[in-house]
């Protein structure tokens, strides 16, 4: 499975230029205005990019590319094949008359994707690098370049989506009536708080943390919220959670009820959330 990274294209470039990056599926950068294709010859922020694209066109790559200013809500998949040349070319902004030189690589397999067909990739989105590995749209990007089903699994699913889930969950097992808090975000420690149907507080954290003892530090600080009459539930992987003070619940298990519930429409929400319109 080939490596998968993220680009953001915030450049200097007009839409026209825009235009072309998107329409011909080209991976740009723009550090400094000369020929030069070597990441040595950049200051330290071009030579990271240079060489992290260089890694991507000698090993191969899947890559998400982002061109918000000419294209928003989409983004652009598509393949690096291994032994890819990076090339420069000067490129003029019809508007301004501005010339830029950009360093790229052109992709192949290319599509485009809108976040709501696939709301995993909004969610994983890396929020701040120009060009950056992305391993947790690993799975995701290679199944989209070689148009391949997700993997049905709760693995699958990006840490919001899995704060959902388990909302659903607590909804659809009568735990949760109303919420009191946005979920996710709003606290460090819970993920989910709000009242049972009797009015208690119910108070959750939710993680895909597989390690047993950074599960045990997410519970620990979950249980600093206690108060009398208040039920914690912890959502993480099977196998992580000893305390019994609180409540465990494996996310495998609420990932099979809500893929399990078919008239209460939480296989379709699960459907949704992989960006497959039908489950088997």
């Amino acid at each position: 499975m080939l490596e998968a990274y993220f680009v953001r294209h915030k450049l200097l470039a007009g839409p026209k230029i825009l235009e072309r990056l998107w329409t011909e599926g080209l991976v740009a950068l723009h550090y400094a205005d000369n020929m030069s294709t070597r990441p040595q010859d950049y200051e330290r922020s071009g030579e990271v990019a240079l060489t992290r694209l260089h890694e991507a066109a000698k090993h191969g790559a899947v890559v998400g590319a982002e061109y918000r200013a000419f294209r928003q809500g989409s983004i652009r998949v598509g393949r690096i094949d291994a032994g890819s040349k990076v090339e420069a070319e000067a490129f003029v902004d019809a508007s301004s008359g501005r010339t830029s030189i950009y360093k790229f690589v052109r992709m192949t397999a290319v599509k485009e994707v809108r976040y709501l067909d696939a709301p995993a990739l909004a969610g994983l989105r890396p929020q701040q690098a120009t060009i950056t590995k992305w391993p947790s749209a690993r799975v995701l990007l290679n199944a989209i370049t070689n148009n391949l089903p997700l993997p049905v699994e709760v693995t699958t699913l990006d840490p919001a989506q899995l704060e959902v889930l388990c909302f659903e969950y607590l909804r659809m097992k009568g735990i949760l009536s109303r919420l009191l808090a946005p979920i996710g975000r709003t606290m460090i420690d819970v993920d989910i708080l709000g009242l049972d149907f009797a009015g208690r507080r119910v108070a959750a954290q939710v993680t895909h943390q597989q390690n047993p003892a950074l599960v045990q530090a997410k519970v620990a600080a979950l249980k600093a919220h206690a108060a009398v009459g208040m039920r914690l539930v912890m959502f993480a992987p099977k196998g992580t959670v000893t305390d019994a003070s609180v409540e465990h619940v494996p996310i495998e298990d609420a990932f099979a009820t809500l893929l399990g519930d078919v008239e209460g429409h939480g296989k379709a929400m699960v459907a949704e959330m992989l960006g497959q319109r039908r489950l088997p």
